[in-house]
């Protein structure tokens, strides 16, 4: 298994956590850690809505937040509801699974653990809708409840989000508090 800090990908790899070096996170009762720093101890295992979904926003617009099935020995389940991230680097496709600290050629991932995908969501999308929310709120946070809907943007996300902005509307910092789905 290939894990974030320490993979044959390096290159890769000191991209992933350049991009993600203004995120923060909360899950109580941890708060304002940062994103890369939850991702090598393993902090986020059990989060991959929320991680997948707001680390996506940090990537380029071929990125996507998937979502489907996979096995997963250590759990033993061959149908474990999961979310990752896809993303391109040098003309590959990888994936980036925040929640289990894993970084995989995507045919190797997919190998790996039996994925079957469900739905994907374009980075953008995501990106370009919390943008949406965040200006039509005029607050300095706001509360994204999710939905149970795999098509939504915010699908199971729950949480807490403060986002800053530049004049071109890209995301220059995330503050995020992840909260339990009910």
């Amino acid at each position: 298994m290939h894990r974030l800090e320490n993979n044959p990908y390096s290159p890769l790899n000191q991209h992933i956590k350049e991009r993600l070096k203004p995120v923060t996170i909360s899950i109580a009762p941890l708060d304002n850690i940062s994103a890369v720093e939850m991702i090598n101890e393993y902090q986020l295992e059990g989060w991959c809505w929320q991680s997948t979904t707001f680390l996506s926003v940090f990537f380029d617009n071929e990125s996507t937040v998937s979502r489907g099935n996979l096995t997963l020995p250590t759990y033993s389940r061959d149908d474990y509801f999961h979310s990752w991230i896809e993303l391109g680097h040098k003309n590959k496709r990888y994936v980036f699974d925040p929640a289990l600290n894993y970084l995989y050629q995507k045919d190797d991932y997919y190998n790996e653990f039996n994925v079957r995908t469900i739905r994907q969501i374009q980075a953008s999308k995501i990106r370009d809708s919390l943008i949406d929310l965040v200006d039509n709120s005029h607050e300095k946070s706001i509360y994204i409840p999710g939905t149970d809907n795999i098509e939504d943007p915010f699908f199971r996300t729950n949480s807490k989000v403060s986002v800053k902005t530049d004049s071109d509307k890209k995301i220059e910092e995330l503050d995020v508090r992840f909260y339990f789905n009910g």
